[in-house]
């Protein structure tokens, strides 16, 4: 590995703590638009179908497999930009990428145009987590990151379900424009709403401009990466459990995206709810599981007991999907919108906290010299299969098994179920050896 420039390291002086804190927030609002933009065509597939007259697998593609693409694909080219370069314009750009492509959106003439469109939009976020974390890191002490980490997870909790009712706020208001300014009669408001969610990242990718590239500073003796031999040989000695949290992890995320994806229109068809006020409800729901969920996940993590246990963390996991899985059948099911929903945040608590868990799964099984490019392979074939995946399957249950629109529910309760309750026995039947490769590897090399 080449060596870092001596004049880009850093061992003691970090920025002042107004500094540090200034950068977290642009940075936290730079993730609550990627996160609207990322969210937003969920609340426009109804109009986004009647205009191009396709059917809900087409709309899925737009949802999942176009953004993930990119998304999951370009993770590990991202991470080595990013240790090589100025993270702030590589955000900056990222920024503006997305942003323009969400804009590009409203404008699109047909179904092939809006699928690229949406592709341009996961290649500007792909670069957004590996950079921002970097950053985050030379703002702040080591004392700090703690602290720094947890607000800015707290942005993309907040954003997920912010995103929703922003989006349903903004759609409201291109109705209302449609309606009102006569420079825009005959435009639909679908298109509009891409418009003014676009926009305001503009605006924050001039705020991070603002942002000072701090300092990269050395985290601890300076190690090579391992040869590609030394990685293939790690990955045969682990190949079990990874393989195991690669397709439990998939699963997992088959179901978190395949149900938020199509919550707006499941209201919208089961219950007559529109997707201005569904965005709203389920942007609420989405918040609040998160937090609690999220708190509770950690408390379970660190538990004495887990730590104790044949599989420690992986068991939160497991029977967290096993326990989610009956509620995945429950709340499609329910007579009425309100109590969808009442459920519904039970379920998403319970998701929230085998979710929140499962990435330190992963890592407490990793030697730090393979941590980055092992994690790179991990969401590279869970970003694939889970964020591509998950909002076709139940887009393919509905038209090709149930083959009625109508029938929606049904589909979200049974690819979720299914999906979780796979995930779940998959880590059951894995914790064995994956207390095997705890005890063997993470002695030594963190």
């Amino acid at each position: 590995m080449a060596p870092v420039p001596a004049f880009a390291l850093s061992e003691r002086v970090y920025p002042r703590n107004s500094v540090a804190c200034y950068g977290l927030a642009i940075l936290m609002v730079v993730t609550f638009t990627a996160l609207l933009d990322r969210y937003l065509i969920g609340l426009l597939i109804e109009p986004i179908k009647g205009e191009f007259a396709i059917g809900d697998t087409q709309v899925s593609l737009l949802q999942g497999l176009a953004f993930a693409i990119f998304y999951s694909v370009l993770g590990l080219p991202f991470g080595r930009l990013v240790d090589r370069g100025n993270r702030r314009n590589i955000i900056m750009v990222g920024v503006l990428l997305w942003s323009s492509m969400t804009i590009a959106c409203g404008l699109a003439p047909n179904y092939g145009f809006l699928f690229v469109a949406r592709l341009g939009v996961g290649l500007g976020e792909a670069c957004l987590a590996p950079a921002a974390y970097s950053l985050l890191t030379d703002l702040f002490s080591p004392q700090r990151h703690g602290r720094a980490m947890a607000v800015f997870t707290l942005a993309s909790i907040v954003g997920g379900g912010g995103s929703f009712i922003i989006g349903a706020k903004a759609l409201s208001l291109a109705t209302v424009m449609v309606g009102d300014l006569p420079a825009l009669a005959g435009w639909a408001p679908w298109r509009i709403t891409f418009m003014l969610v676009g926009a305001p990242g503009l605006l924050a990718a001039l705020l991070m401009f603002t942002v000072r590239e701090p300092v990269r500073h050395i985290a601890g003796p300076q190690t090579e990466l391992p040869t590609w031999g030394e990685l293939a040989v790690f990955l045969g000695d682990v190949r079990a459990p990874l393989i195991v949290l690669i397709l439990a992890n998939a699963l997992i995320t088959v179901a978190g995206t395949g149900v938020v994806s199509w919550l707006t229109m499941f209201l919208l068809r089961t219950y007559d709810v529109p997707a201005t006020q569904g965005g709203a409800i389920i942007g609420l729901c989405l918040i609040g599981s998160a937090l609690l969920g999220g708190s509770m996940s950690g408390w379970l993590a660190d538990w004495r007991r887990t730590e104790a246990s044949m599989g420690r963390k992986m068991n939160v996991v497991a029977i967290g999907c096993l326990v989610c899985a009956p509620l995945a059948l429950v709340f499609p099911s329910m007579p009425s919108a309100s109590l969808a929903m009442a459920v519904f945040f039970v379920y998403a608590t319970l998701y929230n906290i085998q979710a929140c868990a499962a990435p330190s799964t992963l890592q407490d099984m990793l030697p730090n010299r393979f941590k980055g490019q092992v994690s790179a392979l991990y969401w590279l074939v869970v970003g694939l299969v889970g964020l591509g995946g998950g909002s076709t399957m139940v887009a393919l249950v509905t038209e090709k098994l149930f083959g009625d629109p109508m029938a929606l529910r049904y589909a979200i309760g049974l690819v979720a179920s299914v999906s979780l309750c796979c995930a779940g026995l998959i880590l059951m039947l894995g914790r064995r050896r994956y207390q095997w490769v705890l005890d063997r590897h993470t002695g030594a090399g963190r």
